[in-house]
């Protein structure tokens, strides 16, 4: 009687019901799932679902999409694969939006095993290959072994890309002594060589397979055994291979299948040996057992393997008749399975087109509802959003966030005199200009009217100055007289910045919005920020390189105003 097998206890075991945690906390646990996915299963989804939640709570938004994806794995596992076919895409085409490649890479994953899941081999590789081209190096172990092992499988043992795939990744499992991975990799080696009659290259294989479960006390799954047993049979060697079966045809054996159909598959097998060595009684026995397995299962392949090896067993005793009415269930039954299968592959594949298409239209659908119409600048709810996932960004890292908040001078006046068209095409120009001027990191988008803002993660509030009098700067300068004639378009800009990331949303355009009133208050063509930038950025006009203007103070702000200086007029104070 084999034992059962005790697993380790999860790192994550217990998540929720701990205290608060932190994004360094989550992110490990994330590392630890992502990395061990082949070992936890029921209590890892529970925990992802929790930690998903905790992440999306705090805004961090990285780590929320890992545990979509981790849920993702587990669907596909579980055979629904519509579900994780919509939520690897739906990550996937935000992680290429925000940049993230790992998580790029984990969709890329997840996509791969539905494609194998429904026979796609071809969607299978190009996946494959797609999730380790994206992965970091410096990915854990587990992970770069997991995501190799599904280009390699893509690609097909016996193929040179194949062959290749699989020897890096073995190569990489036996350096990280990732014992689970190297018996996966030998095995699918092993049935190849044994599916095309490879002799000594099936037995080399099965050979390494032994050596690796006995050095480091691995046991072998029902899977493996039963490869073990074929190749053994190939080379003639029927005891051994009856030895091999045998912890899997012990009724209660405990021994993890791999393969829904493994159970049957070594009863059908031990069943072949029998017959061959003309132990009929034995294989009725065993022929009996592998036909209660594939019914319990509802498995028609294998009922319909136990009928075809049924027919043999009768015709190795001299019973042809009924070794033909044996042959016939096993065709049509094989027949039927065949058909199912056929279905069944067009349902799934069906079912994931319908999913893509559906994805598809939500991807353009939010487009359309995270982007501005007039200026194809992102809108207000992309904004909104986008600076809450920054925030949490910039709180987790202890790193600077600021958010600008632009105005068109009197653009009233443009709406007026000349028209709304006008008015429009300004607007348009002006969403071009900030754009360009602002760059890299910045986020550009249109909060309505003639309002925009600018989202800068990570620059320091000097930093911060020079970027808004750059787009100040960029407006005042463009040629608008094609456009607006003698009407001139300039902006006012105040922007708010939190040096270490300790703030909100709310709080930070609150603070660009009140130092934008300052700026029009100022005489406009201005930037206004905080205070914490006054010290920074305080220096001589003709040092700082800036166009002469004139330079006011309060107690919160400062402005850098670009209108020409007017002298006091008679009687008026100096």
């Amino acid at each position: 009687m084999t034992s059962a097998l005790i697993r380790p206890a999860a790192p994550w075991d217990g998540v929720t019901s701990r205290g608060e945690l932190s994004y360094a906390q989550i992110e490990s646990l994330m590392w630890e799932m992502e990395a061990a996915r082949a070992q936890y299963v029921d209590e890892t989804l529970d925990a992802a679902k929790f930690l998903g939640g905790v992440a999306k709570a705090a805004g961090w938004l990285t780590l929320e999409k890992r545990a979509e994806l981790v849920t993702a794995d587990f669907a596909c596992r579980n055979g629904d694969l519509g579900t994780a076919t919509a939520i690897a895409q739906e990550v996937g085409t935000w992680a290429e939006r925000c940049g993230e490649t790992y998580l790029q890479a984990r969709s890329a994953f997840v996509l791969s095993t539905v494609a194998f899941a429904i026979g796609d081999t071809a969607t299978t590789l190009v996946e494959g290959v797609h999730c380790v081209r994206l992965l970091e190096e410096n990915a854990p172990l587990g992970i770069r072994i997991d995501h190799m092992l599904m280009a390699a499988v893509g690609a097909g043992a016996g193929t040179p890309e194949g062959d290749r795939w699989y020897a890096e990744v073995l190569d990489l499992a036996l350096a990280g002594h990732d014992i689970s991975a190297a018996l996966v990799i030998h095995n699918n080696k092993a049935w190849h060589h044994y599916t095309v009659g490879e002799r000594p290259e099936a037995m080399q294989h099965v050979i390494e397979m032994l050596l690796l479960s006995r050095r480091f006390a691995k046991p072998l799954k029902a899977v493996m055994l039963d490869t073990i047993a074929r190749v053994q049979v190939l080379h003639e060697d029927f005891e051994a291979a009856l030895h091999t079966l045998a912890p899997v045809l012990e009724e209660d054996s405990q021994i993890e299948l791999g393969e829904p159909t493994a159970r049957a598959d070594c009863l059908i097998a031990a069943a072949a040996i029998h017959r061959r060595q003309e132990n009929f009684a034995e294989a009725a026995a065993l022929l009996d057992l592998a036909h209660h397995e594939a019914a319990r299962g509802d498995l028609l392949a294998s009922q319909a393997q136990v009928h075809e090896e049924r027919a043999l067993w009768h015709a190795a005793q001299g019973a042809f008749a009924q070794a033909f009415s044996s042959y016939v269930q096993f065709r049509a039954l094989a027949s039927r399975a065949r058909s199912e299968d056929a279905q069944r592959h067009a349902h799934l594949v069906e079912a994931a087109y319908e999913v893509e298409q559906a994805s598809r239209d939500v991807r353009r659908f939010r487009e359309l509802a995270y982007h501005d119409p007039l200026t194809g600048l992102p809108n207000r709810r992309f904004l909104d959003e986008e600076l809450f996932r920054m925030c949490g960004i910039a709180h987790r890292d202890g790193t600077a966030m600021s958010a600008a908040i632009v105005d068109a001078d009197h653009f009233k006046r443009i709406n007026d005199e000349l028209s709304h068209e006008r008015g429009d095409e300004v607007l348009q120009i002006l969403g071009r200009l900030l754009e360009q001027s602002a760059g890299q990191p910045a986020v550009v988008g249109r909060l309505g009217g003639e309002e925009f803002a600018l989202l800068l993660p990570h620059l320091g509030p000097s930093q911060v100055v020079q970027v808004c009098e750059q787009v100040c700067a960029a407006v005042r300068e463009h040629d608008w007289s094609p456009v607006t004639g003698a009407i001139p378009v300039t902006v006012s800009i105040g922007v708010s910045t939190a040096t270490t990331g300790s703030t909100s949303p709310g709080i930070l355009l609150a603070g660009a919005d009140r130092n934008l009133y300052t700026a029009k208050r100022n005489g406009r063509d201005c930037v206004v920020g905080d205070r914490g930038i006054e010290a920074a950025e305080h220096r001589p006009a003709a040092e700082s390189g800036r166009v002469p203007g004139r330079e006011r103070e309060d107690a919160n702000q400062r402005a850098v105003c670009h209108a020409p200086y007017r002298r006091p007029r008679a009687g008026a104070p100096g």
